[in-house]
């Protein structure tokens, strides 16, 4: 087998090993929040209308270059709502308003997941990468709070941040640029 095409497997194995990590921890929260079963064993959700309607109103206002779209609920940092309502208008056709934002929360929160995984690898190998996402993905706690609507995009961007910290395969600089735009994207 030639170098190229080795290196092109493992790669390809590698991609599919982080989409089931990704995959597992999506999973497991949209089956708790989508299907309801947190309400099961009485897990509570809090703010959704407000953060949903100020999701859709600065997606819409992004998508009609109207700044006074973004009025709503301003009191609070912008780019998770519009992330938000970004995809509230992607899954809504199909899912409705309530359930889309739930897919968004879910899809964000599994990646944060697997950035956990890669700060464990990059700091105490492959074992430990995989003890920190099973941690975090399981967690119930971790899980209840997947429905934290803004705290779900402050982990992501956190967690980014913090994984520019430790990546040992960039220079110095693009380390902490990435990690201070992530931090302060957060």
């Amino acid at each position: 087998m030639s170098a190229k095409l080795f290196a092109f497997t493992v790669h390809k194995e590698r991609m599919f090993f982080y989409f089931v990590l990704f995959f597992i921890s999506f999973t497991v929260r949209l089956f708790f929040w989508f299907f309801r079963v947190s309400s099961f064993i009485g897990w509570g959700i809090y703010d959704i209308q407000t953060y949903i309607n100020a999701g859709k109103s600065y997606a819409q206002g992004l998508i009609q270059l109207d700044l006074e779209k973004f009025g709503v609920n301003c009191e609070h940092p912008p780019l998770a709502k519009l992330i938000l309502g970004l995809g509230i208008y992607a899954f809504s056709p199909l899912l409705g308003d309530f359930k889309a934002a739930i897919m968004v929360l879910c899809i964000v929160s599994g990646l944060t997941a697997v950035l956990v995984y890669f700060i464990g690898a990059s700091l105490g190998g492959e074992r430990a990468g995989l003890i920190a996402w099973g941690l975090l993905t399981f967690d119930p706690y971790v899980i209840h709070w997947t429905v934290a609507w803004l705290d779900v995009f402050v982990n992501v961007f956190m967690t980014a941040s913090f994984f520019f910290m430790v990546k040992k395969d960039m220079t110095v600089y693009k380390r902490w640029i990435l990690a201070g735009l992530f931090g302060g994207l957060s």
